[in-house]
């Protein structure tokens, strides 16, 4: 994952990485497993955090305006991805209770789902 605040190219770059490993085109970077969807979203939310406050901080200090490409790629595409990586942490979330579902119908002698 990137650190601060490249320019927009490298940020548009990250960003479709980060796209392809949650829509399952490109495998993940790690592998925990069932967690594995969860982690990686996890991170990815963070990063996407990481570039906002970035441009944000850049906004407030004057040096990106309202109508930039830099605005408006934190308004629209990075906003996108945020939601994204929200909702795969959501299904990665799911995916765990259902795991655990499986387990402890297991320990109890239930058919697993």
């Amino acid at each position: 994952m990137g650190e601060g605040l490249p320019n927009l190219v490298a940020l548009e770059e990250e960003i479709d990485e980060m796209r392809e490993v949650l829509t399952g085109r490109q495998p993940p970077p790690i592998d925990q497993g069932v967690m594995t969807l969860y982690e990686v979203s996890d991170a990815y939310y963070a990063r996407i955090c990481d570039i906002t406050i970035e441009i944000q901080r850049c906004e407030r200090e004057g040096q990106v305006v309202r109508g930039s490409k830099l605005y408006k790629f934190r308004t629209g595409e990075l906003r996108t991805m945020a939601d994204l990586t929200k909702a795969a942490a959501g299904l990665g979330s799911r995916r765990l209770a259902a795991e655990q579902l499986k387990f402890e119908q297991a320990l109890r002698g239930h058919d697993a789902i």
